[in-house]
């Protein structure tokens, strides 16, 4: 039973490395898709889909550090259009979320922001507003009042 022990070990072991590399880029791939669905649900609009929607701020080229660039979301920067998406300074971003965001921008996989954008529903352009109600609309509209009609007889 011993030598079984000692035959395992050493096995395991050398196999170690290259379970604990697959699992970390298991990990990285998994914070850069969660991070690609914060950028479009709360980034893009400014951003746009590639980016480098604003003028001398292309994210895809950014050198910022990654602690830098965490603040920088976390906080916002006052005076500018952007603000703060940490939950710590009042947004909706919890520190894990401003992570997965950093490292989505550090790793830009277009293939991910698609996949991500995707699963948005469609946008809609607005319908236009109708010009003047309907004869049956207007008459109803007129007879039951706005509190509540019959029911507060």
């Amino acid at each position: 039973m011993i030598w079984l022990i000692a035959i395992f070990i050493p096995v395991y072991w050398w196999r170690e490395p290259a379970r604990q590399e697959a699992a970390m880029a298991r990990i990285k791939k998994e914070a850069v898709t969660r991070g690609a669905e914060i950028f479009v649900s709360h980034c893009v609009a400014c951003h746009g889909k590639t980016g480098d929607n604003i003028p001398g701020r292309n994210l895809r080229q950014t050198l910022m550090e990654e602690a830098a660039l965490a603040k920088v979301i976390s906080r916002g920067r006052p005076g500018t259009g952007m603000p703060a998406f940490g939950a710590e300074e009042g947004g909706s971003l919890k520190k894990f979320e401003v992570t997965d965001v950093v490292a989505f921008i550090r790793n830009w996989d277009q293939s991910l922001f698609d996949a991500a954008a995707a699963h948005l529903p469609p946008k809609t352009a607005p319908s236009p507003a109708p010009t003047s109600p309907a004869p049956a609309a207007a008459s109803k509209a007129t007879a039951t009042p706005a509190t509540g009609g019959d029911a507060q007889k």
